[in-house]
């Protein structure tokens, strides 16, 4: 009996192992494209705020490590996450509630001087993805002469990606066949300096940033007037 109970229970070991070293390191590219009520609240000093909505999108790059084992159990996926186009993109509004300090169309990029990234670690049991990505953003002004009285032609623009979603183990292996969808969003919640320079040396003109992304599969990078005209001002 002792020897038929050791030989399963190594049986079992064995499969246990088997199954560790039947891993395989994949990668899959997700465009996302913003969603109705994404929206960017800017408000300047204590002027009323500036309900901005949101067009563009960015493509994620997600490289995990998949094992049978996992599959089996119900365990966790986690993997590294890049982000590597990104083009969000607002409509003008008054600096300052001033006409003549119109900004423009705004159009949102990566900073490509500070390195991004993060993780994705996908619970099967839960049937959850979360994300926690650092990424540098800034926000261009498209007037030029406004561009010019502030120092690298826009401001910061906060899109650090920290947001759990649903995502069932279909919807994963969708993903990775080109053929799935996952939705996410981020609330934005930043308070920052604009720093403007009229003549006399930068000056800090208080601002904050709050409303939302809301960006979810697509097949092809979004182009909308706006976006395209983003393109066109950031070839210049």
């Amino acid at each position: 009996m002792r020897q038929r109970r050791n030989r399963w229970m190594m049986t079992i070991a064995v499969a246990v192992v088997a199954a560790q070293s039947m891993a395989c390191s994949l990668s899959f590219e997700s465009i996302l494209e913003m969603q109705d009520g994404s929206v960017m609240e800017l408000t300047v000093l204590n002027l009323p705020p500036n309900n901005l909505p949101l067009e563009g999108g960015t493509v994620m790059d997600i490289d995990i490590t998949l094992s049978l084992l996992e599959l089996l159990l119900g365990g966790t996926i986690s993997g590294d996450v890049s982000i590597g186009d990104l083009l969000f993109a607002a409509p003008p509004f008054n600096f300052l509630g001033i006409p003549a300090l119109n900004t423009g169309n705004i159009c949102v990029i990566k900073d490509e001087t500070v390195p991004g990234g993060g993780t994705f670690v996908s619970n099967l049991g839960d049937e959850t993805a979360t994300f926690d990505v650092v990424l540098a953003t800034v926000a261009l002004i498209g007037n030029p002469v406004l561009a010019a009285t502030i120092p690298g032609g826009g401001f910061q623009f906060p899109f650090n990606l920290s947001s759990t979603v649903p995502l069932t183990l279909g919807d994963m292996l969708g993903l990775l066949g080109g053929s799935g969808s996952i939705e996410i969003t981020q609330a934005l919640d930043e308070t920052l300096d604009i720093m403007v320079d009229l003549g006399g040396g930068p000056i800090p003109i208080s601002a904050h940033i709050g409303g939302q992304v809301v960006i979810a599969s697509t097949d092809a990078f979004p182009s909308t007037t706006l976006v395209e005209e983003c393109i066109a001002f950031l070839e210049e």
